[in-house]
């Protein structure tokens, strides 16, 4: 297996979702012998969640919220397998994230999409998208899904099939290399999936197959020539892969896909474009993160996606 994980950051906020964040995160740990930091950001401007007195003053304000946390911490289960660190620091969840994910060298970073309804800790939504938005390391959003996952879910981690979704941008070739090392490591079986949006397409003549049918279908042909070429390049012992070409709205596609072919990991650029339209970029992700069945991996290349 080529990829080399050794350091893994999960993000925290307490909540059951952060719970089944923390168990993907020691799986991974314990499949990679990675060593786990896992930390929680206290915002101080969101003071009322840790019991919050205001007859205190801010230094003991500031001593019983981190009281409160070191709590949480000593009740959070950790398998005795894993190697662990505890890290609390004080700041904005996002930018403290993405500075810890440089300052331990994380090679993936673990997040819940969204904390406790009534926002009662932390990693809420906003943040999980603030991360995609700026984070430079693989990024993995663990949600709630539709049907809701018990932490002992994750308890036998295995990744049997992984669906990365493709609109042929440079960080949607950086996930394809990503999914292809994990299926290898894995012994998984590759979906290789683009999305077709009819209504983002125009027609490139006026002859009868330039109706919105016949340019669906030109275009159908070019992008499973496409597909095609990339399994061909991707292809070699022992991968196991397959292609599609799906309609829709993207993130409603590639969850429809993987809730049908039951994936185990969904991988996608952070951001991307496409020859036919805007496929990966901001609110795509953000909206299949919320409503996947599986967790998500987003990659995002240093320099960005421009070609």
């Amino acid at each position: 297996m080529k990829l080399d994980i050794r350091n893994i950051l999960c993000a925290t906020d307490f909540s059951e979702c952060s719970d089944h964040a923390l168990a993907f995160a020691q799986q991974m740990a314990k499949r990679f012998s990675a060593k786990l930091f896992l930390c929680h950001v206290i915002d101080m401007s969101y003071a009322f969640m840790y019991s919050y007195d205001s007859s205190r003053s801010p230094e003991e304000q500031e001593k019983l919220v981190m009281d409160t946390v070191r709590s949480r911490f000593r009740n959070c289960a950790i398998d005795p397998a894993v190697t662990w660190e505890p890290v609390v620091v004080k700041g904005h969840p996002v930018a403290e994230i993405c500075r810890l994910a440089q300052e331990k060298d994380a090679d993936i970073v673990v997040v819940a999409t969204h904390g406790r309804s009534g926002a009662k800790w932390l990693v809420l939504g906003s943040v999980a998208e603030g991360l995609m938005k700026s984070i430079s390391r693989p990024l993995i959003t663990v949600g709630s899904s539709r049907a809701p996952l018990a932490a002992s879910d994750f308890q036998s981690f295995c990744l049997r099939r992984i669906l990365v979704g493709t609109d042929f941008s440079r960080d949607a070739e950086a996930a394809i290399d990503y999914a292809v090392d994990l299926a290898r490591g894995f012994d998984a079986e590759l979906h290789l999936v683009h999305v077709l949006e009819p209504s983002r397409h125009v027609p490139f003549s006026r002859t009868n197959a330039g109706r919105l049918s016949g340019v669906e279908t030109f275009l159908a042909e070019n992008l499973k020539a496409r597909l095609a070429d990339l399994i061909r390049t991707i292809g070699g012992p022992g991968l196991r892969s397959c292609s599609a070409i799906l309609k829709g709205r993207p993130w409603e596609a590639l969850d429809r896909y993987a809730s049908e072919q039951e994936m185990d990991l969904i991988v996608v650029g952070a951001r991307g474009h496409s020859l036919f339209g805007t496929l990966f970029l901001g609110s795509c992700t953000d909206r299949l993160t919320r409503l996947a069945p599986c967790p998500v991996l987003s990659i995002r290349t240093p320099h960005g996606s421009a070609e």
